[in-house]
């Protein structure tokens, strides 16, 4: 399976050579599977690996991407990114969620390029460095949205970008000055910054958007809001976000998706797995199969299961079929 799995990775562009003509695009179907917590600590890596082993068995096959989240100082401790390394001594794919604040705790965006963190950096960059392959690493996702609003010196959304880009650049940099040239970055903003609530596109986005050469992946998070199911082809909040980033010329991801718990998920997945193939850009998606703050997007019933395995099982989907 590794052998299979790092010939896969090579297929994409960030991993390693270019596509070549006449291949078919791929989507990494990925996970986010565990369920109290994070699993950055020795004492969760365990039932992380548990929760994921349990997933795949219940849909038949195995995640390309497996996910994990830590914070600030989470991501400092001995042992944060061993989930990370067994993920990928099993052939998969890591991807970190690293928040920028602990909770309850903020800290500023300014502070950064000031080198007020910089021993916190390093502590964090030295167990980053210890991820054996290319992993990708997704830097406080929905920076826009008002809970990361304790980041900036402002209430002005252009200015707020102007920080925030000034951060990312720096901590981007930091990890290649000191050797960490492994991690992949993903940017992901909401969908809030795309599209407007009438569904029409806006282009918020641009002022929080680092610039191609600090950006690895485009991201974003997705889920079916309502009990009421539906289709990610005829979705304007997806269709906003992948005509602009689409331009930008980097393999796009849902670093997020999901719907709700024995309500929707099936058929959220069915449209998945029957339409992204229309929407070539897309290389990647991770279900959040989390039961969370912001509510239960478990694969929770055989009906979403079987939908999983469904999309998984397609060649489109499969990473071990790379021609």
């Amino acid at each position: 399976m590794k052998r299979r799995a790092l010939t896969a990775l090579a297929c994409l562009p960030f991993f390693g050579a270019a596509q070549a003509g006449g291949i078919t695009p791929r989507i990494l179907a990925g996970i986010h599977a565990n369920q109290d917590g994070a699993c950055t600590s020795v004492l969760t890596v365990g039932a992380c690996e548990a929760d994921l082993a349990n997933v795949e068995s219940q849909t038949g096959h195995p995640f390309a991407i497996v996910s994990e989240y830590c914070h600030f100082t989470e991501c400092q401790q001995p042992g944060a990114m061993q989930f990370a390394i067994d993920a990928i001594n099993a052939g998969k794919v890591a991807m970190v969620t690293w928040y920028l604040s602990d909770p309850g705790h903020c800290q500023l965006a300014t502070d950064f390029p000031k080198h007020v963190y910089d021993a916190e950096l390093l502590a964090s960059v030295n167990q980053f460095a210890l991820v054996p392959a290319p992993f990708i690493i997704r830097p406080d996702p929905a920076m826009d949205s008002p809970q990361r609003r304790c980041y900036y010196d402002t209430d002005d959304i252009a200015q707020q970008g102007v920080e925030f880009v000034a951060m990312w650049v720096y901590i981007h940099d930091f990890f290649r000055d000191h050797g960490v040239t492994n991690a992949r970055f993903n940017w992901a903003a909401s969908l809030r910054v795309f599209v407007d609530k009438y569904g029409n596109p806006i282009t918020t986005w641009t002022n929080f958007y680092p610039g191609p050469e600090y950006v690895d992946w485009v991201g974003t998070m997705i889920y079916n809001p309502t009990e009421t199911p539906e289709s990610i082809q005829t979705d304007p909040r997806f269709l906003a976000w992948y005509n602009q980033v689409v331009t930008l010329g980097k393999p796009l991801m849902f670093s997020e998706t999901g719907a709700f718990a024995g309500k929707a998920g099936d058929r959220w997945l069915y449209s998945m797995a029957s339409k992204l193939q229309s929407f070539p850009a897309l290389q990647a998606l991770v279900y959040f199969h989390v039961n969370g703050l912001h509510g239960d997007f478990r694969l929770d019933t055989e009906s979403d299961m079987v939908a999983m395995g469904n999309m998984q099982q397609r060649r489109y989907f499969s990473r071990f079929d790379i021609p």
